[in-house]
């Protein structure tokens, strides 16, 4: 089995970042693992105090195969930090982990995101390998230790060069502007998930291009899924405030969810098909918006295609 190395972007999250790293490191394959951390440069006086304390932490990190650090001269800003860490990280592998700094992890997360990397490797359906677990009431998932579910969770997933440079082709916000400007597309994607539309609305009024919003278009216009863990091996300390799209919605449930505390790890799919019709069932209902919302949604689009008739020009990047 070849390991996929894990990538860490980060900037000033100090507290964070030692959890996030500390978690990974306990686990049995950390030390067959390359672990590659982009520092990226502060642009506020707030940041500081933060950055300094991550640089001198990064020359302690101990537990994996080995630590390699990036750190920016100047502010690459979050997406740029991410996509020049994965481009370094492919030109050695074929595949990578990836996770924000406000992750802790099971101690048995590597174990499942490697095999399911080397299970999944041919299956072009599958996107990626998510190692969180959403707060939906799925059924009870006895005899099994994953599923595959048409949804995507940014919050510690693996991803294979392949898929990533497919999904890269469209990684574009005129890629939003077609999308949103096809009623075709538009239709396919608000039937399933319609919280997906007003994501891409809000990547065409920030002109600031999302990378889980783009990887929800893909799976939803092309039918493709991800693996999941029965049991979440992913907790999120991000709706504290302090990073750059949190939100303190629900800050405690997801703080206080249940995670696996397993140290040793085998993959066996659902194959029962009931099951399977249940969570698909109780994702789609964790994902479903109030009317209200709907009705909120619906009109932000309308608006956006006269807008759009009117003036194309305006939705330019110049």
């Amino acid at each position: 089995m070849s390991y996929a190395p894990i990538m860490i972007p980060t900037l000033c999250r100090y507290e964070h970042l030692v959890k996030c790293v500390e978690s990974l490191a306990v686990n049995s394959l950390a030390s067959e693992t390359e672990l590659y951390i982009g520092l990226d440069y502060p642009t506020k006086e707030s940041h500081w105090e933060g950055y300094r304390k991550i640089e001198q932490y990064l020359v302690s990190i101990e537990g994996f195969k080995k630590v390699h650090i990036v750190k920016r001269e100047y502010n690459y800003g979050a997406e740029r930090n991410s996509h020049e860490l994965k481009k370094l990280i492919f030109e050695k592998y074929d595949r990578v982990i990836f996770t924000e700094d406000d992750n802790i992890f099971s101690p048995n997360f590597l174990e499942y995101i490697n095999q399911a990397l080397d299970k999944y490797n041919d299956d072009t359906g599958i996107l990626a390998v998510c190692g969180y677990l959403h707060l939906a009431d799925y059924p009870e998932m006895r005899n099994c230790t994953c599923i595959r579910l048409p949804a995507y969770d940014a919050w510690g997933y693996a991803i294979w060069r392949d898929r990533y440079e497919d999904y890269e082709t469209d990684f574009s916000y005129e890629t939003v502007i077609h999308t949103l400007t096809s009623f075709k597309q538009t239709i396919k994607i608000a039937r399933k998930r319609i919280f997906t539309i007003f994501a891409l609305l809000l990547i065409v009024n920030e002109k600031d291009v999302f990378g889980d919003t783009m990887y929800a278009r893909k799976l939803l216009l092309e039918n493709k899924k991800c693996i999941f863990p029965t049991i979440s091996k992913v907790r999120n300390y991000g709706r504290d405030g302090s990073g750059t799209h949190a939100s303190v919605e629900d800050q405690n449930a997801y703080e206080n969810q249940r995670i696996d505390v397993c140290t040793d790890f085998a993959l066996v799919e659902n194959k029962d098909i009931k099951i399977q019709r249940k969570a698909e069932r109780a994702l789609k209902s964790y994902y479903r918006q109030p009317l209200k919302r709907i009705y909120w949604i619906v009109t932000r689009y309308l608006l956006f295609r006269i807008r759009y008739v009117l003036n194309k020009r305006r939705y330019e990047i110049k």
